[in-house]
Parts: structure tokens; C-alpha cells; sequence
């Protein structure tokens, strides 16, 4: 985890993270919708896994951070 990424205390800037990550590999070219869909690969399906673990533990150090400051 990004330590630097830890202490962003924004959550616009949270929410913005998040949709470049969903655009970039969530939603990219390769997932399609309606009658044209694929079906997705193990390899997509391990990387949305990790990317998904790793924004949970970034979501938790943020939490701790907020959470940490408050109660000063």
C-alpha cells in the first residue's frame, strides 16, 4: 500500500481514485454489455481480486487515519 495514498483525507478525491481504477480495469474495453458480452478471463478476474484488496486496505488506513486525527 502507498503510504503517501494513505493520507489523502479527501473523500471527492476518494471517489475520483475509484472511478479511474473501474475505468481502467473494471470497465475496460474488453467487458461489454447487452448481446455482444465476453466472458471474462481468470487473468481479469485476478486483477479486479487484487485491486479490490488493495483499495480495501487503503480504505482501512485512511479510516484509522480519520479516525486517529478525531480523537486527538
Amino acid at each position: 500500500m502507498n503510504n503517501a495514498a494513505a493520507q489523502v483525507s479527501d473523500p471527492q478525491a476518494w471517489v475520483e481514485e475509484s472511478a479511474d481504477l473501474a475505468k481502467q480495469f473494471a470497465y475496460a474495453p474488453r467487458v461489454r454489455m447487452g448481446k455482444t458480452a465476453v466472458m471474462l478471463t481468470r487473468d481479469y478476474e485476478t486483477s479486479a481480486r487484487n485491486i479490490a484488496r488493495s483499495q480495501a486496505a487503503l480504505a482501512a488506513a485512511r479510516l484509522a487515519n480519520l479516525i486517529n486525527e478525531a480523537l486527538k
